[in-house]
C-alpha cells in the first residue's frame, strides 16, 4: 500500500486495520481449508453433543430423585395441553353451530322461573325482648 497523502492519524489507523484484516483472512483461509481443520471441528462438535447429552441425562436423574418433572415431562404436558385446547375449540365451534344465535345471545330470565312467594315473614310484637350478653333488653317496635 502507498503511504497516506496526509498526516491524519485516522488514515494511518485505517491502513493498519486494513493490513491486519488482510493478514488474518489469509491465515484463516489457509488453516480452514485443510482437511485436518475439518476433522478437528467435527470431533469438537461430537464432544460437545456428547457432553450435552450426558448432562441432560444426569439432570433428568437428579430431578426424578427430587420428584420434579424433567424438561421432557414438561414438553409432553405442553403438547397434551395443546391437544386438549384444540379439541375444546372444535367442540365449542360445533356447539355454537347447534345452538340458535338468539338463544345464546340473550341471558335467561331467572325471575320468571321462580315460583311465586306466598309466605310472608312473621311480624314481631311491639314489646319484643331479646338477650344481649345475658341481659334482657326491650326492643322498640319498628
Amino acid at each position: 500500500m502507498s503511504k497516506p497523502s496526509s498526516n491524519d492519524p485516522a488514515d494511518t489507523i485505517r491502513e493498519w486495520i486494513s493490513r491486519l484484516e488482510t493478514g488474518v483472512d489469509q491465515v484463516a483461509n489457509q488453516v480452514m481449508g485443510t482437511s485436518q481443520f475439518s476433522s478437528t471441528m467435527n470431533q469438537a462438535n461430537q464432544v460437545q453433543l456428547t457432553v450435552q447429552k450426558l448432562f441432560a441425562e444426569m439432570m433428568g436423574r437428579q430431578l426424578s430423585m427430587f420428584n420434579m418433572p424433567s424438561r421432557e415431562d414438561v414438553v409432553r404436558l405442553g403438547e397434551a395441553l395443546r391437544a386438549i385446547e384444540s379439541r375444546l375449540t372444535r367442540i365449542e365451534i360445533r356447539l355454537d353451530s347447534l345452538v340458535p344465535k338468539q338463544a345464546s345471545d340473550t341471558a335467561p330470565n331467572d325471575t320468571n322461573k321462580r315460583p311465586p312467594r306466598t309466605k310472608r315473614p312473621q311480624k314481631k310484637p311491639a314489646n319484643a325482648t331479646h338477650k344481649i350478653n345475658g341481659a334482657t333488653e326491650k326492643r322498640p317496635a319498628s
